[in-house]
């Protein structure tokens, strides 16, 4: 119970045993509380009518009296001082869909955790990022009877009425891309034959079948995961087939058009032909060198990495940096030189990049190392991912040899 709600039930019982009739010593002893506040309750009720019987006493557990002023609440401290001077540089932020955790994380001031959010909530900045991101996100229309979009899971852990251990009990969702009827399947297991007779039944459900199923990639779907070149269970290939449906997996249209699949083909080249090579992603080297810098370790990782001919990072800009990982970025790039080749992949345009760095001048000191002497090649295009092809006739690409 909190202290607010200890203090209304308090204030209840002495008010109900003055309307009783009880007199000071016995409401004192009986409640165990002091003269003076059962003096000043006393008051408080002959003013608003309960002792006369011209105010009924409200239900529990409505409060009988208002809830005092909290003096604190019209304070401002010195943390919501600090964050109104950096207010439209939040705002920004939010607007351009930031979660309030990276925003955080960033602040060029520093304060605390709770006080941030307070401050948000305070001056109703949080909805400014909830409706953006809701904004942000393009509605998917489907025509009539033309997918079902399925999913799993899991519901909770029950006792198995049959053998008395724990199982897991599990969700087996689908809904229909143009009506969003739903239906929902309970099932112990969410293997190949329970996933295909649950779908049997749904389709006897809905009378028909779509003419696509849309889902993840879960296991019982695929022999290898993947976001974006899935290995279908031939089980599953020839249950669409029976039953005259396409399946189709959620995929990124504009973006995978063999970036990726291009610099690690160099790599490979390279590698071949003698040249050691390091290659990562970006967010994984992110977290290498969080890792290695809690652990003491940074200087290891960086002297691996400055030993590699070639570099290889891709998805440059998914990952917002913190101002420690910043500067480490920049410090590798910096002690590259020119000692080292680098390809570095990203679907992100040149101009936002300095979007993920947490100020412009760690910003244009690294974007300025990573273009200095570099060549820019734009691939555009269908995504091979999505097509199985790659068109590289709009790639202008240059190799230097050195």
């Amino acid at each position: 119970m909190t202290g607010k709600n200890r203090r209304r039930l308090m204030e209840r019982k002495i008010v109900e045993q003055l309307v009783s009739g009880k007199g000071f010593n016995a409401i004192c002893r009986d409640l165990k509380v002091g003269k003076n506040r059962v003096s000043h309750i006393k008051e408080k009720a002959r003013e608003y009518g309960y002792l006369d019987g011209t105010t009924p006493i409200p239900p529990f557990p409505e409060a009988i009296f208002p809830d005092p002023v909290d003096g604190r609440s019209l304070k401002t401290s010195e943390a919501d001082l600090q964050l109104q001077e950096q207010r439209q540089w939040i705002e920004d932020r939010l607007r351009a869909g930031w979660q309030p955790v990276t925003i955080f994380e960033e602040l060029p001031v520093g304060t605390g955790r709770s006080s941030f959010y307070r401050f948000l909530h305070r001056h109703r900045l949080i909805d400014i990022g909830e409706n953006v991101r809701r904004t942000l996100i393009q509605e998917i229309v489907y025509a009539p009877g033309e997918a079902l979009i399925l999913d799993w899971g899991k519901l909770r852990n029950v006792i198995d009425p049959d053998s008395g251990k724990k199982r897991i009990l599990w969700m087996f969702i689908g809904v229909l891309g143009y009506s969003r009827y739903m239906m929902v399947y309970l099932v112990w297991s969410y293997d190949m034959p329970t996933t295909l007779s649950t779908l049997e039944e749904m389709f006897r459900e809905l009378g028909g079948v779509p003419k696509r199923i849309v889902s993840d990639n879960p296991k019982c779907f695929a022999l290898e995961a993947s976001k974006y070149d899935p290995l279908l269970n031939p089980i599953y290939e020839r249950f669409a087939g029976h039953y005259g449906t396409t399946i189709e997996f959620p995929l990124c249209e504009d973006l995978h058009n063999g970036k990726t699949h291009l610099a690690l083909a160099i790599g490979v080249l390279a590698a071949n032909r003698g040249y050691s090579v390091y290659c990562n992603s970006i967010k994984r080297l992110v977290e290498d060198m969080l890792r290695a810098k809690a652990e003491n370790n940074l200087d290891t990782l960086f002297k691996k990495i400055l030993s590699a001919r070639l570099w290889i990072f891709d998805d440059w800009g998914v990952t917002t940096m913190s101002r420690e990982v910043a500067e480490e970025i920049f410090d590798l790039l910096d002690r590259r030189k020119h000692s080292s080749a680098m390809i570095l992949t990203s679907n992100r345009d040149i101009d936002e990049w300095p979007q993920v760095f947490p100020d412009p001048v760690i910003a244009n000191a690294t974007i300025d190392r990573i273009f200095d002497r570099a060549d820019i090649s734009i691939f555009k295009g269908t995504s091979y991912r999505l097509k199985g092809k790659i068109e590289v006739k709009n790639v202008n690409s240059k190799m230097r040899h050195k």
